[in-house]
């Protein structure tokens, strides 16, 4: 018989400050947690650390396929107890096994012998574990929230996924430079089996892609002058035509920052087919470089800088600027001089087979859910790696990359842009402002609602196909990393109101500035 895997989803609270929200599966639980469990079920239980372990959910393909039992703790009340001298809130869990042929309760009285051996060792684990977070935590009065209305978020995703509008969530608030809220929702997938949603799983970003990778990267060629804002596309790709005016004649050519914000006059996609036209041309493989001399010839919708048409296409083009000039992909370069010096270690495009059991799954295609592989279609032709699509990464790196923005370009020591570089990225580009776009971020454009009602016109962010976005505010030192999968399991989910109503929340939380 198949051995199940255990997962252990608690809030850990020491005197008044949160250590830890979320889930652990550690190898130093499993070895308690084994002793303690065989005792109470009739197979013995494994539990392994995510990173390196079989899938929590039993996974088609992994060592514990379809697992007969998952072990949960589930938080209901808080007990005082007295530990050295001190009075600290204990979880007092309900332990339930759940998938077993008759539900079994453990009984409290067997309950109550493990249950200082589990606050021992989750403590000391999530002591340390704490440290690891991005950023430190704390509760939302200490920088200026009011910790009931920011619970509202709780009721409007619950109910959310109770409609069946996406399978789960993640959401990370954080303000002044501490976490106020790091909490996981519903499930992380429904075929083809129900899995449990944990705040340390893996988001395919879509869209995000755009500003987090491939526009910061330009940037970064901008600060070191290997490449200027204002240099013609045809420059690196003598392929791309220019609009036909109304008589006839060549238009204006398209410059980079074209590109960035959307105003270049390409299409939105290659055609409205996702992309199937291109892989009837190409093949299921298609090189970037032949991928954007196709795109350079499409007929172009408008003169450069005259209207604003949000288009995949321009950031495909950017990422093979960037390689053209530095022998790199976007994947490349942008792990080398963003993710990686960031220490955002769980954010890459083609994640490693070691983190596809991390991977939150998104759509289901001839049966079986994307796992760890794009769901964007062009970026899928190029092997996962694309500039408008293709990365991946977690609430806690994309938490990491925010603060980054919001400290000026700098994070902990670590410089990846310069002060006036941020102000200009996130800046409404004056020679476009009607589209209410910066240099690869969203501020007022029609694609915006995801930063709410409340949150003031310096705010900026960016949002994804797959149900991902991120939403920063100077003004409130605030930012929100907000990850569904609503495209999973058919692309029927609802998740844009969703995001207004969040944001909303969240803002007018704020009481102090």
């Amino acid at each position: 018989m198949e051995t199940p895997s255990a997962i252990l989803l608690f809030d850990l609270v020491r005197g008044d400050r949160l250590l830890f929200q979320g889930s652990i599966s550690f190898s130093v639980i499993a070895m308690i947690g084994n002793r303690v469990l065989s005792r109470l079920l009739p197979v013995r239980p494994r539990v392994t650390h995510p990173r390196v372990g079989p899938c929590r959910c039993g996974r088609a393909g992994s060592p514990s396929a379809v697992p007969p039992y998952s072990v949960r703790l589930i938080i209901t009340e808080m007990e005082m107890l007295t530990f050295f001298n001190e009075k600290l809130p204990v979880p007092y869990p309900f332990v339930k096994i759940l998938g077993s042929p008759e539900s079994e309760v453990i009984s409290m009285k067997k309950y109550q012998k493990i249950i200082i051996g589990f606050f021992l060792v989750t403590t000391l684990i999530s002591l340390s574990f704490a440290q690891a977070l991005p950023l430190p935590t704390a509760k939302p009065e200490e920088v200026g929230m009011s910790s009931s209305h920011l619970s509202l978020v709780d009721e409007i995703i619950q109910a959310a996924i109770a409609n069946k509008e996406f399978p789960g969530a993640i959401l990370l608030v954080a303000r002044k430079g501490k976490i106020v809220l790091r909490r996981a929702y519903g499930e992380s997938q429904w075929v083809p089996e129900h899995c449990p949603m944990t705040v340390d799983m893996i988001f395919d970003l879509a869209s995000v892609t755009k500003p987090v990778a491939t526009a910061t990267s330009i940037m970064i060629l901008v600060e070191q002058g290997k490449i200027r804002l204002w240099d013609k596309v045809k420059d690196f790709i003598p392929e791309f035509v220019p609009s036909i005016q109304e008589a006839g004649n060549p238009g204006e050519d398209a410059r980079i920052w074209h590109l960035l914000t959307h105003t270049s006059g390409l299409p939105p996609y290659t055609d409205n087919t996702n992309g199937a036209e291109v892989e009837k041309l190409f093949g299921k493989s298609c090189p970037l470089e032949t991928l954007v001399k196709y795109i350079a010839q499409l007929k172009k919708t408008a003169p450069p800088g005259k209207v604003f048409t949000y288009s995949c296409l321009g950031y495909i083009s950017l990422a093979y600027i960037l390689q053209k000039i530095t022998g790199e992909t976007i994947a490349e370069f942008s792990e080398k001089n963003i993710f990686e010096p960031l220490k955002m270690d769980h954010t890459f495009y083609t994640p490693p087979e070691k983190f596809r059991n991390l991977c939150v799954p998104t759509l289901v295609v001839d049966g079986q859910p994307l796992i760890g592989i794009v769901h964007d279609p062009l970026a899928r032709l190029q092997g996962g790696i694309s500039g408008n699509a293709g990365l991946f990464s977690t609430a806690d790196d994309l938490a990491i990359f925010a603060q980054m923005m919001l400290n000026k370009g700098e994070f902990k020591g670590v410089r990846i842009l310069s002060p006036l570089t941020v102000e200009r990225m996130t800046e409404v580009y004056p020679l476009v402002a009607f589209s209410g776009r910066g240099l690869g971020w969203d501020l007022d454009s029609d694609y915006s609602t995801n930063g709410g009602d409340i949150f003031g016109p310096s705010a900026y962010g960016h949002s994804g196909y797959t149900g991902t976005s991120i939403w920063i505010d100077p003004e409130t030192e605030t930012f929100i990393v907000f990850l569904t999968n609503s495209v999973h399991p058919e692309d029927k989910g609802k998740i844009i109101p969703l995001r207004s109503k969040v944001a909303n929340v969240v803002a007018s939380s704020i009481y102090k500035k």
